[in-house]
């Protein structure tokens, strides 16, 4: 067990500490009642897109490391018990908090918002002015009843959506969500059928040049949808906060955040 791990198991968050996460710990430092929010890395050592944000992230983590209401984190997802024939360039197996929110390409970036378990993916740049910004707004205490760290975005959607009913908030971030889940796995099933294709000894060059120069387009398409669905994440984020004080809200919520819609395609296959 690494220093850092040993630090996060036994220090509290005040203290400023760099966040190592594990399937021992992640529920328990991730979802506890003093945090308002989460900002995670899932990654693995070998993986170089991992490696180039890393001092990117390390500024994040420097940043909020004594902060009492934002925990940076990170996942190492090479980081897992031997399994036959599995495991990355490391040797060891998968780490299986990485399936389990599903941190399909490395690094995924993920933020919380205790008291619901439910993660949602970082779809912005990652720069580290952008994930500066990102960690601050994350961090605030914006809410509908504590307006004080509101940008004037939040405020104007806080207004518009106290005005409407649990479940007309409900329908529409709902659908908000439908619609990021639907472009990420429209994104990852033309991945697939890319890799397949490269990998197909039967096609002639032409052919298969033909193939890529097609999914290529596909992908640009599906990213042009998953930067769309990202510019929504901020209504969203606020329509949750309005869900989390209004009567009803939390139940909404809760059922809001039970739909999955990749367990739900993978049980049609």
């Amino acid at each position: 067990m690494g220093l850092r791990l040993l630090i996060a198991l036994h220090l509290s968050p005040v203290l400023g500490v760099v966040y190592e996460l594990s399937e021992d710990n992640f529920e328990r430092l991730v979802f506890q009642p003093s945090t308002t929010a989460a900002f995670v890395k899932f990654y693995a050592p070998w993986c170089q897109h991992c490696q180039k944000i890393a001092p990117d992230w390390r500024k994040v983590e420097k940043a909020h490391g004594k902060s009492s209401s934002l925990l940076v984190g990170s996942v190492d997802c090479s980081d897992g018990p031997p399994q036959p024939g599995a495991g990355g360039p490391g040797g060891g197996g998968r780490n299986p908090l990485c399936d389990k929110y599903r941190a399909m390409s490395l690094p995924t970036l993920m933020y919380f918002n205790p008291p619901s378990s439910k993660g949602f993916t970082y779809e912005g740049n990652k720069t580290a002015a952008d994930l500066l910004a990102f960690a601050k707004d994350l961090g605030s205490s914006c809410s509908l009843s504590k307006q004080d760290e509101c940008t004037d975005a939040q405020k104007a959607w806080l207004v518009e959506y106290d005005t409407m009913s649990v479940e007309a908030i409900k329908e529409k971030a709902s659908e908000i969500m439908m619609q990021a889940d639907m472009a990420k796995m429209q994104m990852m099933m033309v991945q697939m059928q890319a890799q397949e294709a490269f990998g197909d000894a039967s096609l002639t060059k032409a052919a298969k040049d033909a193939k890529m120069k097609e999914f290529e387009t596909k992908m640009k398409k599906m990213g042009d949808a998953i930067d769309e669905s990202w510019g929504q994440a901020g209504p969203l984020r606020v329509m949750r906060m309005v869900l989390h004080e209004k009567e009803g809200g939390k139940a909404a919520m809760e059922e809001m955040d039970k739909f999955d819609m990749m367990s739900m395609m993978g049980g049609m296959g």
